[in-house]
């Protein structure tokens, strides 16, 4: 046999390197590739939920506001609707100076009140 050069392995050598590996690719790449997926998915899911959080609190800040609006709505017509009886109505009129007529009664039919002279003298 002739002798090999210093660099060069020998052949024993590379085959139990073969051996070593199986002959199989090596498995750093592969396992990276895994941990940086499940690392990307785990950021993505944690981008995720901080925005659905924050749609979260935005809700309930709309919905809080749309209640009260709701109770603001109905505390109105409730003062509406109190303003229309006929005590706050007369109270009303009196503050304004209007009295009620004392020849006005609301029981007797129109017949029985006294005639009105005409106020259009061409009749």
């Amino acid at each position: 046999m002739s002798p090999k050069p210093a660099g060069q392995p020998s052949a024993q050598v590379s085959r139990m390197a073969r051996r070593r590996t199986g002959g199989r690719a090596p498995r750093a790449p592969f396992v990276l590739l895994l941990v940086g997926l499940l690392c990307g998915g785990l950021v993505s899911l944690l981008l995720l939920t901080t925005v659905l959080a924050q749609d979260s609190v935005e809700a309930d800040k709309l919905r809080s506001d749309n209640k009260r609006i709701k109770l603001e709505t109905e505390r109105q017509r409730l003062e509406n609707v109190k303003q229309d009886t006929a005590a706050a109505l007369a109270e009303r009129a009196a503050r304004h100076g209007s009295r009620p007529d004392p020849s006005f009664n609301p029981l007797t039919s129109d017949e029985d009140l006294p005639a009105k002279e005409a106020e259009d003298p061409s009749r």
